[in-house]
Order: C-alpha cells, then sequence, then structure tokens
C-alpha cells in the first residue's frame, strides 16, 4: 500500500480511518482493510504501486509471471501477453540476453491473467520484450 497515501489518512481521515492507517503503519496488516474499504468508497486511486501499462516481472510464492500490466486494484494485477517462468535460483541466471527463458508457458497475447496481489513478492520493472510482441 501506498506510504503516502497511508500517512494522508492518518493524519486527515475521520477518527475511524486514522486509528485504521495508523494501525497499519505500526505494521497490523490486517488494518488495511479498513483503509482500503474507505478508498474504494470514495473512489481513491488503486493503492498498488505498480503502473499501468508498464512490462514487470512478478515473483509469486510458486513461479515467476511477466507481462504488461492491464489493471491494479487493491486485490488484482491483470496481466497480457503475459508468461509464467518456471525457474528458480539466481534472475542473471534464469534469462538470457533476449529475455527468454528454456522454461516459459505462454498464454495467447490478449489473454487476461489475473494475479492475487496478496500472493506478490515483487514487481520489477521489465525490459525484454513480451510474448506476442513485435520485434523493435
Amino acid at each position: 500500500m501506498n506510504h503516502h497515501l497511508l500517512l494522508n489518512c492518518a493524519a486527515r481521515g475521520s477518527s475511524h480511518l486514522r486509528r485504521c492507517a495508523e494501525a497499519a503503519l505500526s505494521g497490523e496488516a490486517g488494518a488495511l482493510f479498513g483503509v482500503h474499504d474507505y478508498c474504494h468508497e470514495e473512489g481513491l486511486l488503486p493503492m498498488q504501486s505498480v503502473k499501468v501499462g508498464e512490462k514487470y516481472l512478478f515473483r509469486t510464492f510458486a513461479h515467476y509471471y511477466k507481462g504488461r500490466v492491464q489493471s491494479v486494484s487493491f486485490t488484482d494485477i491483470v496481466l497480457t501477453n503475459c508468461s509464467t517462468v518456471y525457474e528458480e535460483g539466481p534472475l542473471e541466471q534464469a534469462f538470457g540476453k533476449e529475455g527468454q527463458t528454456a522454461n516459459e508457458e505462454h498464454f495467447p497475447p490478449a489473454f487476461e491473467v489475473v494475479l492475487n496481489a496478496a500472493h506478490v513478492v515483487a514487481a520489477i520493472p521489465y525490459m525484454g520484450r513480451l510474448h506476442g510482441e513485435a520485434s523493435r
């Protein structure tokens, strides 16, 4: 969740929102739900740092996924041009010069793959070519 959003909620929100934001800032993950509900009701922007339209390599508990971010919410990250990467170990060993690995499963380019945001361990901007993208 965006740290600045939490600070603003702690400083300016209703008493309930302030308590939730302060608890979240102190490390209580369960307090994020109260902040999320408020932001959803007020129509505030998604609370993810991931940028729509950009390419990322996502590390989850099970696999890596790379793709272009179609949309982001508190609970989901939707990717297109997505591949599942079945690699373990250092990233530089997993990806060759072209950013491709021998152990990838490609989804159809327009297919939307929904990642559970709670399962994302890391989001790394990706500079390589994605499956289904034209060569430059």
